[in-house]
């Protein structure tokens, strides 16, 4: 999570300042701050940062949804062990990496 935000921010920090840098005619820093963005834009999308992140968000909201339910009375033990088996093998399954052997 870390890594997500420090390299959306600072892609969005580096573009935002190469552009007024350039608009003053500062080449070698306009040049200098692209390069770093787009280092920053190629960390975060070989990691797929967003990806894993929209996938992890999802797979808590299930199971936190789950608890409550449980915890609420409105599903029995059995169903709630069901509904957790789906979201672990959806997790596997949709995770970005490959498995390790």
């Amino acid at each position: 999570m870390i890594l997500y935000i420090f390299t959306t921010i600072g892609t969005i920090t580096c573009t935002s300042m190469s552009t007024i840098l350039a608009l003053f005619e500062y080449k070698i820093p306009t040049a200098i701050l692209a390069g770093i963005a787009t280092i920053l834009i190629s960390t975060e999308k070989s990691l797929m940062f967003r990806e894993k992140w929209k996938l992890h968000l999802r797979t808590y909201t299930n199971m936190e949804n789950a608890k409550l339910s449980f915890e609420s009375g409105s599903a029995s033990a059995a169903i709630i062990s069901e509904q957790i088996q789906k979201i672990s093998r959806d997790y596997a399954n949709e995770l970005p990496i490959s498995p390790r052997e």
